[in-house]
């Protein structure tokens, strides 16, 4: 997914010099609709076993997962903004210390992406990055385990 095009510029899967959010040094304060927003996330080790078991499952004569949709995330739900201090800290920016309201941080990005379309600038927050930190999004990987042995590992819960 990444490619270095140029000595000073990364080429990822959203186009050549995208510095996301916490690059962007945006990441001073947390915020959620409830008390924390838990998400899951997809590491390549485990997209890569899903694939496997369910090729495996699909060779047989009579496959339990054919023609049905799973969710291959990792196990256990992390913290939207506890993940993210590893990558903060090799960044050597300061951990967020200052809490806003959900619903006024997804009312700056509102602000910030029509002043994009108004000045024909990148908006510098948008309200898919705020939904994502800020609301929990969890899954169940259970018909996965069941259809086709479906075992995550290498899971990114930092609190192991």
């Amino acid at each position: 997914m990444f490619r270095k095009k140029k000595a000073n510029k990364i080429w990822a899967c959203s186009g050549g010099g995208e510095e996301e959010i916490i690059y962007r040094g945006l990441y001073i304060a947390t915020f959620s609709q409830n008390s924390s927003a838990m998400t899951q996330y997809s590491g390549v080790h485990n997209v890569t076993h899903a694939m496997c078991q369910a090729d495996k499952e699909l060779a047989k004569n009579e496959p339990r997962c054919a023609g049905k949709p799973y969710y291959v995330v990792d196990a256990n739900p992390v913290d939207s903004f506890l993940f993210w201090l590893p990558l903060i800290k090799a960044l050597s920016r300061p951990a967020p210390s200052i809490r806003i309201p959900f619903n006024l941080v997804y009312f700056a990005a509102l602000l910030c992406e029509w002043l994009a379309v108004w000045f024909s600038i990148p908006p510098v927050l948008n309200r898919l990055e705020v939904n994502l930190l800020g609301i929990t999004n969890t899954y169940s990987i259970e018909g996965a385990m069941k259809d086709f042995d479906y075992k995550p590992s290498n899971n990114h819960d930092l609190t192991e």
